[in-house]
Parts: structure tokens; sequence; C-alpha cells
């Protein structure tokens, strides 16, 4: 079995509908981006989706994912706005950037 590093990067959750968020019907599209912004993988992600030609990049809610000093509780943040803050994205999120539940959650609010 390969084992993967935890990753750091930017997400989005192709739904707007709360109640299909929370019962997982969603799609998330994700970039192991590092540091890099929103716009920019937007952009990028465009090129290889063409669906979202026309959408801007703050149209469907987005995440970020970052690794925290050294010394910190856990070793990564999960920066979710709080509609998306509901078990079955942060799973997601958990599992796609193997974060091993090492990880703390920040919301916008």
């Amino acid at each position: 079995m390969v084992e993967s590093k935890p990753k750091e990067g930017v997400f989005w959750v192709m739904s707007l509908d709360k109640d299909k968020i929370e019962n997982g019907k969603f799609h998330l599209l994700y970039d192991f981006s590092g540091q890099e912004s929103h716009i920019t993988v937007w952009e990028r992600l465009q090129n290889t989706h063409p669906e979202l030609l026309g959408f801007d990049y703050e149209f469907f809610p987005r995440g970020r994912i970052w690794k925290n000093k050294e010394g910190s509780e856990k070793a990564y943040t999960i920066f979710i706005p709080s509609i998306l803050n509901c078990k079955s994205v942060v799973d997601k999120v958990n599992e796609t950037y193997c974060l091993n539940s090492d990880y703390i959650i920040e919301t916008d609010n």
C-alpha cells in the first residue's frame, strides 16, 4: 500500500445546495497548490475543466488547507466557510488531502 503525505492547497465544493452538501452529494474540485491563490488555481482549472468557464472563482464555496507552524496543536488547518463546515465535506477534505485527522477547522464566523 502506498502511503500518501499530507498536502496543502485549495478546493471548491461544486454544489450550492446546503442539504445536498450535508448529505455528501457534492463534487470536490481541488488542487494541491500549496500557497497559490484561489484565482491563479481557478484559471488553471478552467483550462482543464471548460465547464467552469464563465464562472468566477468566488461563485462556488471554497476553502484552503495549510500546514501550521511547528508546535501547533494540530499539523494542518482547514479553512472552510461555515456553509461547508459539515461532516461530509470535512471528511472528504481530510481524505483527499491525506490529513490523517491531524487538523483544526477555522471558519469565516
